[in-house]
C-alpha cells in the first residue's frame, strides 16, 4: 500500500462519555421527493423545505441556520446540475445551476467551505476518439463517449449566479501502459501518484464514479470517494497534487489487500471527536456480501475501528458520522426502507428509527441545538434605478442563540458606494442600508452582504442583493434624435 502522507496525524485521543442528547437533529432528502426534512431522533418533523426539484444526494446545515442541497435537474446516475440554499422559513436565497446536457453536471455531493464557499463534485463528457487518445484501450471504451471527474469550488456571487474560483481536473491527473504513442504513457506502478485510465475496465460511462468529498480546513486537503476504483483519494486543494489513497492497491498495480468494496460517504472525523484525523467510510461490501462502517488512521493504513452486524448489507448509498460524544450516526439504505441508528464506541445501539424510503436516502447531517447563530432577514431589490443615484433599504440580524451575539459586516459587492448604519453591533438590530448605484446604465448587478459572528468566523449568514439600472432621459433623448437625424438622411439604424 502506498502512502505519502505531508501531514501529522495526533495519536492522542481524549476520553469522551457516551451520552444520548436530547436536542440532536438529523436533515435528509429522500431521492424520489423534492422536499429535505429536519426530524429528531424520534422522528418527529421539526422542519420541511421543498422545491421545485428532486434533490441531489445529500443535504448540510450551514453555520447560519440554512441549509444547502443539490438540485436535480437531469437524470445522469448521481446527477444534480446545481445547488440550492433555503432559509430555515423555506426562501431560496441561493439558486445555483452548472449543467449542460451532455456536456458537464455536477453530481452526488457537495461540500460547504467556512468561507462561504461551496465545493462540489462534477463530471464532464469526453468524446471515444477524445479518449483513446489519452491512452484507453478502446476495447474497454464504450462507443458513446464517458464522464470524468472534476472538482469546483463555486464563490456564491449572487441569487442566482456564482464564480468558479478553483478546480481540479482527473485528465490532468492520468497514467497509462497501453499505447506508448499516446498521451499519459508510463509505468503505472511507479506513479501512485496517478489514477490509471485503463483500470476500471467496466464497460462503465463513468470513469471514476465519484460519489463523496470533504473538506479538511487545517490541512487544505479534499477527500474523495471514488465508487469504481474502490478507494478514497486525499487531494491538495493549494495544487491540486494527489497526496494519499487508501483501499485498493491493485489500482495502481502494488500487492495488498483490497479493503474498499464500493463505499460510499468517506469523511474526516472532525476535531474534538473520538479518533480525530481519521477517516470514517460506508464501506458498501458490494461483492463481499456484507457492509461495514470502518474507521482509517491514515498514519498507519489500517482500520482502527469497525461496525457491522448480521443481515447488515446496503449495495448503494448509505452514510456514516462520528459525534462528540464518541457515538457514529449511521443512515443505512436498504432495499424497501431505510433506517437511521447511532452507534457507541463499544458497538451498541443507543437508538434506531425506520424512516421511508422514497428512492433510497444517501447522505445526511446531524447537529445539536444550541450556541449562536446569525440570522438574517430580508433582502435588498431596486429596478430601474438612475445611475449614480442613492438607493436606500434595511435588513435584520436576528440572534437565534441564548447568549449575547457580537455580529460585524465582513463583505458587500465591489460595485457602487455603501454605507451601512450600524456597520457591527450586538444581538437583534435593524440594518440601513444605501448605495449609490454605479455609472452604468440599462446594467444588472447582483451579490450578497455577509454579516458574521465576530467570535466565530464560521458563524454567518447573507443577504442577497439585486439592483438593476435604467437609461435615463438624457441619454434617451440623445438616442431619439440620433434616429431621427439618420432617418431623415435616409440611413438604416437597424
Amino acid at each position: 500500500m502506498w502512502v505519502e502522507i505531508l501531514f501529522v496525524v495526533l495519536l492522542c485521543i481524549p476520553s469522551f462519555q457516551v451520552a444520548i442528547t436530547d436536542d440532536e437533529t438529523i436533515l435528509y432528502s429522500p431521492i424520489y421527493t423534492n422536499n429535505t426534512y429536519l426530524i429528531d431522533k424520534n422522528g418527529s418533523l421539526l422542519n420541511e423545505w421543498s422545491s421545485n426539484f428532486l434533490p441531489g444526494m445529500s443535504s448540510y446545515f450551514l453555520p447560519n441556520g440554512d441549509i444547502l442541497r443539490p438540485k436535480r435537474t437531469n437524470l445522469q446516475q448521481g446527477g444534480s446540475g446545481g445547488i440550492q440554499e433555503f432559509t430555515s422559513n423555506g426562501d431560496i436565497v441561493w439558486d445555483y445551476t452548472y449543467y449542460s446536457f451532455g456536456n458537464y453536471t455536477t453530481h452526488h455531493d457537495i461540500e460547504p467551505l467556512p468561507n462561504g464557499n461551496v465545493l462540489s463534485l462534477s463530471q464532464f463528457y469526453l468524446s471515444f476518439d477524445e479518449i483513446v487518445e489519452l491512452g484507453r484501450n478502446p476495447l474497454i471504451t464504450p462507443v458513446g463517449g464517458m464522464w470524468f471527474e472534476k472538482i469546483i469550488e463555486i464563490k456564491p456571487m449572487g441569487p442566482t449566479s456564482g464564480n468558479i474560483v478553483w478546480e481540479w481536473n482527473s485528465v490532468n491527473h492520468l497514467i497509462q501502459d497501453y499505447d506508448p504513442m499516446k498521451a499519459n504513457y508510463g509505468t503505472v506502478g511507479d506513479h501512485p501518484d496517478l489514477l490509471d485510465i485503463n483500470y476500471a475496465n467496466e464497460i462503465d460511462t463513468s470513469l471514476f464514479h465519484c460519489n463523496s468529498i470533504d473538506y479538511n480546513l487545517e490541512l487544505d486537503q479534499i477527500l474523495l470517494s471514488s465508487r469504481n476504483f474502490n478507494e478514497v483519494w486525499i487531494v491538495d486543494h493549494s495544487n491540486g497534487a494527489l497526496l494519499y489513497r487508501w483501499g485498493n492497491p491493485q489500482a495502481y498495480r502494488v500487492q495488498g489487500e483490497r479493503k474498499l468494496f464500493w463505499q460510499h460517504d468517506a469523511s474526516w472525523i472532525q476535531n474534538n471527536c473520538p479518533g480525530e484525523g481519521n477517516i470514517l467510510i460506508f464501506n458498501n461490501g458490494v461483492g463481499r456480501g456484507y457492509s461495514s462502517i470502518d474507521e482509517v488512521n491514515l498514519s498507519s493504513g489500517n482500520v482502527v475501528w469497525s461496525y457491522t452486524e448480521p443481515d447488515f448489507y446496503s449495495p448503494r448509498f448509505s452514510s456514516c458520522k462520528r459525534l462528540q460524544n464518541g457515538n457514529t450516526i449511521v443512515s443505512h439504505c436498504d432495499q424497501d426502507i431505510d433506517c437511521f441508528f447511532e452507534v457507541t464506541l463499544n458497538k451498541q445501539k443507543v437508538w434506531s428509527l425506520d424512516v421511508p424510503d422514497y428512492g433510497g436516502i444517501f447522505k445526511i447531517d446531524h447537529k445539536i441545538s444550541g450556541g449562536n447563530y446569525v440570522d438574517c432577514v430580508g433582502s435588498l431589490k431596486w429596478e430601474k434605478v438612475q445611475t449614480n443615484q442613492t438607493v436606500n433599504g434595511t435588513f435584520q440580524v436576528i440572534n437565534t442563540g441564548t447568549d449575547h451575539l457580537y455580529w460585524e459586516i465582513e463583505a458587500y459587492p465591489d460595485w457602487g458606494n455603501w454605507t451601512f448604519l450600524p456597520s457591527s453591533g450586538v444581538d437583534d438590530t435593524t440594518v440601513y442600508v444605501s448605495v449609490e448605484a454605479p455609472a452604468l446604465q440599462n446594467q444588472y448587478f447582483e451579490g450578497f452582504i455577509k454579516v458574521v459572528n465576530s467570535y466565530n468566523e464560521y458563524d454567518w449568514d447573507l443577504i442577497p442583493i439585486q439592483l438593476e439600472t435604467k437609461v435615463t432621459f438624457g441619454e434617451i433623448a440623445a438616442m431619439n434624435n440620433y434616429v431621427s437625424l439618420h432617418k431623415q438622411a435616409n440611413i438604416r439604424v437597424d
